[in-house]
Order: structure tokens, then sequence, then C-alpha cells
């Protein structure tokens, strides 16, 4: 027995280490797709997606079903030890002559039993468990023996700290080199020389994948310097007793007060009027990752955060691209120049006393002359570093890069400069004014404590699901609460986990073994007691069929409950594999407001744990309950035949029973949803703090997010605990009932013993099975509410099984296969509210888009620019009128049709973690040769080709080991390969340098571009980037304001709404804007 024990403990380990791995496969790939589920959505990418899952839970089942069978012959063992172990002495006890007799036989049965609940239930099970355990820990350890980024980290000690400038914020030399921890191999960052000094504005620029934001995270001790020398000062200029204080602003903004900074710091961000535009102002709730904000509001609450922390040293990754060129100038000048860098700098430098260091990387070259210093970023390597007429003329006039540079800025700069003084004069006459209003409530920042709790003002996190900050999505799509069930598990979640994978038909075949195998080891015990109430005579003359008998009976029981506890594990595993299928079809087919409305833990919490539930722990808590009460079923009838007058104390004891199992279940059921739910924000929090932990680490808050995550993990915990506890207070109450109800039959036994009314084995019999019954029936009490607690986790993914759908994947009306096959688009009375809003966000829209014509759709922040395109997709259903693309209307076709025809190029580039060709090509449809040729129209082909797995390089979560500016380009590269005759682009070039910029205009504009026989419609944040477009598309609260060509709209008599916008940027901006418009138009009559 014991043998048989480490053998399964030792391959259960084995068997554990795989499906965890799978497990975890399956859990990270689903957490991806949830992620990017708008890309997913966009693109029509379910399937791909789909079957990259089932792939993993198909091998994760593989090993789940090995599993299951090792514990159904745990469970058989645990079972029927007695019966296998008393097979060997009571044989050897016949052979050696013995004479059966009661006192001998039923005390050692008795013995062998007592055995059995040590041997086979607690040891067996603890050394499964413990088998769990070590794999748990040693996935533990290699977790905390990854390197660590400590705060006190040593400098090179070649670095002599005295000869340092005490000006000097941070100074890499010696031709440092860099790689990400952890990764052995890859040189990021080589030959870099620089010195940051305080109150300096160094602006960094370069190309794509260049490694401007690799720079920032160098910078920042966020990567290992392997060569040279990295020095960052860990006081304030200001004073030495003070620490540094830095504050990161993301590329990817990370979303998670004394009241005049913090409207100050909202005012200088241009949040004010966006937040007097939430249903709750500051206090709305945006979703994780900031889903309901625009990109452009996104990078401002990013950059708000940093600058309302008054930090020293200031690392800007990028903030400007995603804003219109207005908004980026006023947030350069007043925020960057005027209030960070400081006194005398302009009209917001009186809130600092001492100029902080800022290092700015950009793709907006414009900006760059007003910096001090310049650095030059190409191919990981500083190119050039110096002023910004040191970096554009050394050694440089061969360098693709800064040539493009210098042509940008030079045609840029008289707008640039003309601009930036009309946002100056403007912000001081505003300025003046409101100095007025507050002068005697002004307050030095030096005096202002800013460094609140987090979690009470702006940047607080909801206490339940780490959904935090801003909102822009007015009166929809508000986070929802988890729902939690109350009251009992209803019949319907019984009988749809049993109906998910079997028939009625298999549930009574599963009810006849579980009585039949019970009726053969009752059997099995029975002509034992037959036996030893024979004569010693009869025994010998008997001696040879008893013993034949007995252990052909004993066999027969054994494998029974052999083929029963199998048969039951791969029925509970069936359900479980199509309560997953149902589970993921359902999510897949469920609208962008679902995921929107619920937090990323939350949905995955059901694919993690209680699905785990679901295919592991429930099968053994049922399979252990069902066998219990047939036992204790057995048993009973057992005892009542040999002693009738016990059935007047059943009905009590049942009665008893129940009573406290109703008690029990009814707070630990409750428990068990709030444990559930507890989880969910823990699932949220750990890859919301891992997406943003560089900001966290900026910002020195790592030990308010620990804080804040022991919190959640406390609430947990007081779950657990009070499941434990009222585990507890049922198991001793159940003792006591069991006990005295054992003392019951015992002394009716002697009584009736002493009348001479029941045998000696007779006796022996009923107080084995009594004896054995006083474990094993609060056991089966115990068990039956275990159940109904598990069955909490099938109730949970039942849920998700009965979310409502989209419209249908594919309608009986198909389009044509090349459809669309000239790209005209009608739009028709249309009309759209949000799922759960009476405000109507578009109103009545009528335009008609010809065939080839490129289209800009501008408009201010919730004009309905993006509302526009989720009713062409159909991301939300419109409420009125339709789309006609070439004479089909999209709301006759199936989603797939329609989201397969058309590309799309994201204003935020996702990208999954698998292959690069996986990211390019999902399907499979296309060739190497197509896909590399792709790559080199974007520029992408030369960096692919020096990767070692070529397509097949690895793509992380996100793509985050992909720069933003590459994640983009794989985006377009997407849309080319596809070859649609529809393009929708959603400011598809901000986080890109200007010559990949152009790049991307010429495929739009070019005769012979790659979209040049497509209609391409643009929704559009910089002016400059769709002027020569064919038609400009003005929307303002919903509603078509203006519509024509772009030199048409300028020309206009009056104030137009497209001439307003172009008057914003500036005079000699808008001459040349004018021009630019002029020139395209007489070229195209």
């Amino acid at each position: 027995m014991f043998f048989l024990i480490f053998l399964n403990r030792k391959n259960f380990g084995k068997l554990r280490s795989h499906t965890v791995e799978h497990r975890d496969s399956r859990v990270g790939k689903i957490s991806d797709m949830i992620a990017g589920i708008l890309v997913v959505k966009l693109y029509a990418w379910e399937d791909p997606f789909k079957t990259q899952v089932e792939l993993d839970r198909k091998k994760e089942l593989l090993y789940i079903k090995k599993s299951a069978l090792l514990k159904a012959l745990n469970m058989t063992v645990a079972f029927t030890s007695t019966t296998i172990v008393s097979i060997f002495p009571l044989i050897s006890f016949y052979l050696l002559g013995g004479v059966f007799t009661p006192s001998v036989i039923f005390s050692s049965i008795s013995i062998v039993a007592n055995l059995q609940t040590f041997l086979n239930f607690y040891f067996a099970f603890a050394m499964m468990d413990g088998s769990e355990a070590l794999i748990s820990i040693e996935r533990i350890k290699q977790f905390l023996l990854l390197n660590e980024i400590y705060d006190n980290k040593p400098i090179s000690s070649t670095v002599d700290h005295e000869l340092i400038n005490n000006e000097v914020i941070c100074q890499i030399s010696n031709n440092a080199s860099f790689k990400w921890a952890n990764n052995t191999d890859e040189t990021i960052l080589s030959d870099i020389n620089l010195e940051i000094k305080q109150g300096e504005l160094l602006g960094v620029c370069g190309p794509v994948g260049s490694g401007k934001s690799s720079l920032a995270c160098a910078i920042l001790g966020e990567m290992d310097c392997v060569n040279g020398n990295y020095f960052f000062k860990k006081n304030s200029c200001s004073t030495e007793n003070l620490p540094l204080k830095v504050a990161y602003c993301s590329q990817i903004p990370w979303i998670l007060s004394d009241k005049n900074w913090f409207n100050t710091v909202l005012q200088i961000c241009e949040l004010t009027e966006d937040i007097n535009t939430f249903p709750n102002g500051v206090d709305t709730l945006i979703g994780e990752r900031g889903v309901m904000l625009s990109g452009g509001q996104k990078a401002r609450v990013s950059l708000a955060r940093a600058v309302y922390c008054d930090a020293d040293f200031y690392v800007l990754d990028d903030p400007l691209s995603a804003v219109d060129a207005k908004v980026g100038k006023k947030l350069f000048e007043n925020c960057i120049r005027s209030l960070l860098i400081g006194p005398n700098k302009g009209n917001y430098g009186e809130y600092r006393k001492f100029p902080a260091t800022v290092v700015l990387v950009t793709h907006q070259l414009q900006f760059l002359p007003d910096c001090e210093k310049v650095l030059v970023m190409v191919d990981g390597k500083i190119e050039s570093f110096g002023t910004y007429s040191e970096a554009i003329e050394n050694n440089s006039k061969n360098n693709e890069f800064i040539c493009s540079m210098k042509e940008f800025i030079k045609s840029d700069q008289q707008s640039s400069d003309e601009l930036k003084d009309n946002l100056i004069e403007e912000v001081i006459d505003q300025n003046t004014t409101n100095n007025k209003e507050t002068e005697s409530e002004k307050t030095s920042l030096v005096d202002i404590e800013v460094e609140k709790d987090l979690s009470k003002e702006i940047f607080e996190i909801d206490k339940n699901h780490f959904d935090t900050v801003f909102s822009s999505t007015f009166e929809t799509n508000e986070i929802t609460d988890e729902k939690i069930q109350e009251g009992a598990v209803t019949v319907s979640t019984y009988t749809n986990y049993f109906k998910s994978g079997v028939t009625i038909y298999h549930l009574f075949f599963i009810l006849f073994l579980f009585c039949f195998g019970q009726a053969a080891s009752m059997i099995t015990d029975w002509w034992i007691s037959v036996w030893t109430n024979q004569s010693a005579a009869q025994q010998a003359e008997n001696g040879a069929f008893n013993a034949s008998l007995y252990v052909s009976l004993a066999v027969f029981s054994v494998f029974s409950s052999i083929f029963r506890s199998m048969f039951f594990f791969l029925v509970c595993l069936k359900c479980s594999k199509y309560l997953f299928l149902d589970m993921m079809n359902k999510i897949l087919r469920s609208s962008l407001n679902f995921f929107e409305i619920n937090p990323h833990g939350r949905i995955l919490n059901r694919f993690s744990k209680d699905l785990s539930t679901v295919d592991e722990m429930l099968p053994m808590t049922v399979y252990d309950y069902l066998q219990s009460c047939g036992f204790v079923l057995g048993a009973i009838i057992l005892v009542c035949l040999y002693i009738p007058y016990i059935l007047v104390l059943t009905p009590l004891a049942l009665f008893v029973f129940l009573k406290l199992r109703r008690k029990y279940v009814t707070s630990s059921r409750q428990i068990k949803r709030l444990d559930s739910a507890s989880r969910s924000p823990m699932y949220s929090t750990v890859p919301a703090t891992l997406e943003g932990i560089i900001t966290i680490r900026a910002f020195g808050k790592i030990d308010w997010f620990k804080g804040y995550f022991d919190n959640l993990q406390n609430e947990n915990t007081k779950c657990m605990m009070a499941f434990f506890s009222s585990s507890r207070w049922l198991g001793i109450r159940l003792d006591w009932v069991v006990a005295g109800f054992v003392l019951a039959i015992t002394m009716l036994s002697i009584i009736m013993r002493h009348f001479n009314s029941i045998s000696a084995a007779s006796i022996g019999l009923v107080l084995s099975y009594t004896f054995s019954m006083l474990g094993t029936l609060q056991w089966a009490v115990r068990q039956s509410a275990e159940v109904e607690n598990q069955m909490i986790a099938v109730e949970r993914i039942l849920e998700y099984t009965n979310l409502p759908s989209e419209a249908k994947e594919i309608t009986d009306l198909r389009p044509p296969p090349d459809w669309p096959h000239e790209g005209c688009v009608s739009v028709n009375n249309l009309s759209l509210e949000y799922p759960g809003s009476s405000k109507v966000v578009l109103k009545d829209i009528t335009v008609e888009f010809e065939a080839g014509q490129k289209i800009a759709v501008v408009g201010r922040t919730g004009a309905g620019k993006s509302s526009l395109l989720q009713a062409m997709f159909r991301l939300v259903e419109p409420t009125a009128g339709n789309f006609v693309i070439d004479e089909i209307n999209l709301s006759s076709i199936g989603l797939k049709d329609l989201r397969s025809r058309i590309s799309i190029i994201p204003q935020e580039p996702f990208c999954f973690k698998g292959t690069l060709r996986f990211n390019i090509d999902p399907f499979g449809a296309y060739s190497d040769k197509e896909i590399w040729n792709v790559l080199e129209l974007v520029e992408l082909k030369l960096i692919v080709q020096n990767m070692d797995l070529k397509l097949e390089s690895k793509v992380s979560e996100g793509g985050n080991n992909w720069s933003v500016g590459e994640r983009q380009l794989i985006c377009l590269a997407r849309a080319i390969l596809r070859n649609t005759k529809l393009v929708v682009m959603d400011e598809a070039t901000s986080n890109v340098d200007n010559h990949t910029d152009s790049l991307i205009q010429n495929a739009i504009r070019s005769q012979n571009g790659l979209f040049a026989n497509s209609t391409v419609i643009t929704i559009a944040h910089r002016l400059n980037t769709v002027i020569d477009f064919d038609k400009i598309l003005v929307l303002e609260n919903g509603e078509i304001v203006e519509f024509g060509n772009p030199y048409k709209l300028l020309m206009m008599e009056g104030e137009g709404w497209f001439k307003g916008m172009v008057k914003e940027l500036g005079k000699e901006a808008e001459q040349n804007l004018i021009e630019i418009a002029r020139k395209n138009f007489e070229k195209k009559k």
C-alpha cells in the first residue's frame, strides 16, 4: 500500500507540473486576448485565437485526464483498502488452520478499518497534496531567484563621485552598454555617453526602433549597465537632505492635493474642459488601462500625474504624439518649458523655486530647438549629442534621419514660433484674469504638501476593482460591481453542469455503479459474518469454498470500484471540457461593451481559479460525497436489519444532521462566493501593476502598491479564514452527534445480545460498520456542503455561458468574394446610442464617400469620430439608419464577413504574445514571400532580418519587446497584406518619426501608393496630415457640421468649423495649410 501511495505521488507530481505549464500558457493567451479584444474584433481574429487557446486546453486536459485516473485509483484504494488488506491476513489465518470467531475476525477488521482512515485518506491525500505544494514552491522559488532592481543599486566603482559636478543629475560614460534584466544575450544600447544637469531640457529623438524609450528606461535604472559607468544622483540639488524625486510619463499612458495646485495641473495639462464633461468629474471611473478615454486624454492624464507629484527629475516618453498641434504646443510651452523647467521660463514658472530636469523623448521635432540639449538615437547608439545646432551638424551629414529632421524643422520653424507667441500671449491673458480673482489664495509650490495619499484624490484606486481616475464615457460603460449570487445553488446549476457533457442515461448509470459497488462491498463483509457464524467443523468442511468465494467477492468489489471511479472522473472531465468551450465561445462573441464594464481580472478569474476548481476539485468532492453517502446508507440499512430499534433514532439523527448542514451551508456558501469575488481584484491588480511597473518605480510608489495589494489579499484571506472556521464549527458538532448515535447502537447491541436476540458475528458486523460510519457520516455531511460551495464555480462559469452575443458571424446573405470591389461608402440617416445610455452620440448622419477617395474625419473630443468607426464595424449596433458599402447594407451581413473585408490601422497598436508571423498573418493565409514584401514596404525588413528567428521572432505580451513605432508599422503591414478596397486609419502615425510618417502618408496619397486604389477613412487629430485629402468630414456633438474639399471649406465665407480649427494653429500655419490645400485642389481639377 505504501509503495502504491509513493508511486502515485511521484507520477502525480510529474503530471501536475505539465498541467500547470499548459494552464499557464492557456491563461496567458486568454489574458492577452482580453487585453487586445478591440483588435481581435476589428480584424475578425476570433478563430485563430480560439484555436490557439483550445490547443493549450487540449494539452492541459490530457494531463488532467491522466491525473484524474490516478485520483480514481487513489479513491478506489481509499474506500476498498479494508477489503484489500483484509484478504491477506484472513486467508493466511485460514491456511494456518485458524478458526474464524467474531472476537478474532471483527476486531482485526476494525483495526484495519481504523488504519484505513489514517493511512489511505489522510496519508495518501497528504502525499498527493504535498506533491502539488512542492511544484508550487518550486515555481515560486524560480520567481524569487530572478534578478531584482535594488533601490540602493551600487554605482560602478570606477566613478569618482567627488569629481562629478553637483549639478549633474545623471551621467553615463565610458561607452556604456545596457541590456534588459534577465536577458543575457542581447545588448539594446551601446556606446552611450551623456550628462544631464539640473534644470536642463534634453530632447531625445530618432527613427522608429532606435532605442529612445530604452534610453529613458536606462536613465531611470530599469536596465542593467553591462559596460561603462552609470551614475544617478540620489539627492535633490536644492538640498542634500531630501531624496531626488523622479516622475515618469510613459509612451503608452498607464492609467490607473492642495486644491489650487491640483486645479493648476489640470489647467496646464489641458484637462479642465474634458473633466467638466465627465458625469462625476474627477471621480469618474475609467476602467482598466483607461479604456474609456481617448488616446489624447490618456496622454494628458499620464502627463498630469507626473506633473502633480512635483518631482526634481522628469522622464517624458513621447507624451505629445497623441494630441493635436495646438494642444501639443500648449503642453510644451506651459507645462514643460514654463512649469517644469521653472523660474522665469514662462507664465507658470512662479510655481517652482528650483528648475526640474526634463528628458523629453519625442517624434515632434519642432520642439527640439527649444531644448538646451538634443540627443539623436540611431540603432541603439547615440548618433549625435549637444546643443540643437551641434546635434544636427556634427558628424551627421550622411545620416538620413538627421537630414529629414533638418528639413522638417526648417519648414516648421516659422509657424512654430508664431504659434508659440500666440499661445503664450493667450495663456498670459487668461491667467492675468485668473490671478486677479485668486491672488489671495495663491501658494508657492514648495509650501504645498503634494505627497498626498494617492488613494484620496484624482489618482484614487477604487478599493473594489482597481479601476481608476478619469472617464470620458459620459453616461455609458461605467464599471459595474461583480454580481454575487445569493441563496442556494439552484438545481439548474447542477443539471446544466452535467447536461454540458453527458445525457441523463449517463447519470443513471453512475448512480447504478455507486449502488452496485456499495452492494458488492457489503456482500463481501456479509460473507465474512456468515463464515464466522459457522462451527469449527463446518469451517473445516467448507473452508476452500468459503475462502475462494470471499476472495472472488473482494476482487469483484475492488474492480467494480475502480471502474466506477474512472467512469465518474471521465464524465466530470467531459462536462468541464464543454463548459470551457461554451464559455470561450460566449466570451469571444460578447460585445465590446462587456469588456469595457468588466475588469480584466474578473473575466480571467473564471478561466483560471473557477475552471481549475471545476476541472480538479469538484469531481473529487462529488465522488467523495456520493461514495460516503453510499457507505452511510448501506451501513444504516445493515444496522437496521440486525437492530430494528435503531429506526427510532435514525430520523432524529438525520434531522439534526440536516439542521446543522443547512445552518452551515447558508453561511459557507455565501462566504465562498465572497471568496471568489474578492479574488478578481487581485487578478486585475497584478497585470495592471506589471504593465505600469516602470512608472510605479519611477514615482517611488512601490510600497504604496504593495500595501494596496496586501489589503486586497487580506480581504481574500478574511473570506478563507471565515470559511475554514465555519468548517471547523460544523465538524465539531457533527462529531458530537455521531458519537451519540454510535453510543446508542452499541448499547442496543449489548442489550440484544444479552437477550440472545442477535448472534456475536452479527454484532461484530454491525459494530464494524458502526465504527466505520463514525467518521464517514459526518464526512458525508461536510462533503455535501462542500459540493454546494464548489458548485459556485460552475455557477460563475454558467453565468458567462449565458452572456448576450453580438450579431451572427455569418448570415445567409454573404457578400461576393471580391467585396468590397470599389470602396463606395454611403451612410444613411445613421443614429447611435451606447448600451445603457439614453444619450444619442450620432444624430442622423447622412454622407457618401466615392470610391478611391481619401476622407478625413475631424472634430473635437467627444464629437463622435470614434463612434462613427464603431458603428461601421458594428462594435455598437446603430439605433437607426445604416452603412452601405458597394451596395451592400452592413447590417444584413455577418460580422466576420464585414470585419475581415475592411482594413484598419488603430491608434493604439497592439501586438499579441506569439511570433511576428502570427501577429501579421494569424490565419497562415499568406506566403513568406508576401510577408517579406510587406515588411520591406513598411521598412521593417532589415530589422527582422537581423533577428535570429526572422518571421518566427518572439513577440511578448502586448508587444512590449517592440517599440511603439515598430508596433505601429506591424499594424500597417497587416492592412497592406489584406489589400482591401476600404482602409480605416485612427491617427495611425502618432508614434512614428517623420520619415516613417512620410512613408505612411505616401502610401495613402501617391498614385503608385499602397492604398492608391482604396478608399481611406482617417480619424485625424493633426490637421497637417489630412489637409491634402479629397474630403474633410467635420463632426460636432454627433452631427455633421461640414463636409467637402478642405480648400473649399477654408475658402468659405464667414466662420466655418474647419476654418476655425485651422485658424487656431496660428496665422503662418494657417497660410501654409491653405497653400497646400490649394495646390492639391488645383492638381485634382
